[in-house]
């Protein structure tokens, strides 16, 4: 990347602090940081004949160029999937049955986009998160993302696969989505610590963009959590709305 970062040495070998730290600062959550440094901390190093010989036709790419392609495709949207698109238990923990219609509490808000063509609108949809962020209310978000991260959790870092296309098992920042109906549905299920389940649905009615959050609890706390948010739903979600409808138009122009 061209980029020089500082390094500094500390007097002291402490794996769990180092995976705290990697997981803070980077989309990769704690349990699979501490193994990370756990691997690092063992020194493996391939250096066996073994493979070649084994292979002669095959040619191993060199690593300076197996990064620049790698930057390559992120910088055109052409990335077929991440680490954390694996399916693999702690990384993939959104299931393949739609539970959002059992949850116990919902909050619906609506906001009219007048005579824009709805697949505009289901386009500015799918742009949310990322590099695109959350509109007015972003602060929010981050700060929600930095809580969980302090927690052990995703945060905000992941980002999302590809800034122009969605697909259902994606990870968006510290969501996954887990149904997608081109022009009609897009349904995101949290994978932030909480207590409880939570998940966030924009579908297109008529003439209208529907936001709407659903959450079960679980125990007294969870309960607590789902109406301590229920005044910012209001205004987040308003913005929310509001700010897509606007991109939605700046795309029909």
């Amino acid at each position: 990347m061209g980029v020089q970062k500082p390094m500094v040495s500390i007097p002291f070998d402490f794996p769990r602090l180092s995976a705290y730290w990697l997981s803070l600062f980077t989309s990769i959550p704690y349990r699979i940081a501490s193994v990370m440094v756990a691997g690092i901390r063992s020194g493996h190093v391939i250096d066996s004949e073994a493979p070649q010989t084994c292979f002669p036709s095959i040619t191993p790419e060199p690593f300076d160029e197996a990064v620049r392609r790698a930057f390559i495709k992120v910088e055109t949207d052409q990335v077929v999937s991440r680490w954390c698109d694996s399916s693999a238990g702690e990384i993939c923990d959104v299931t393949e049955v739609d539970e959002s219609a059992t949850a116990r509490y919902r909050d619906e808000t609506r906001g009219s986009f007048g005579a824009l063509d709805p697949s505009v609108v289901f386009k500015a949809v799918k742009s949310i998160g990322g590099k695109t962020g959350w509109f007015t209310f972003g602060f929010l978000w981050k700060v929600r993302g930095l809580v969980d991260k302090l927690v052990g959790g995703y945060g905000m870092t992941r980002g999302r696969r590809a800034e122009s296309d969605l697909r259902i098992g994606d990870k968006l920042d510290f969501w996954e989505v887990a149904d997608l109906q081109e022009n009609h549905r897009l349904l995101l299920e949290a994978q932030m610590k909480l207590p409880g389940r939570a998940w966030l649905e924009f579908t297109i009615q008529g003439t209208e963009l529907v936001v709407t959050a659903y959450f079960t609890p679980k125990g007294l706390w969870g309960i607590i959590y789902w109406y301590s948010l229920i005044p910012s739903h209001y205004f987040v979600f308003k913005d929310l709305i509001k700010s897509i409808i606007k991109k939605a138009a700046g795309y029909k122009a």
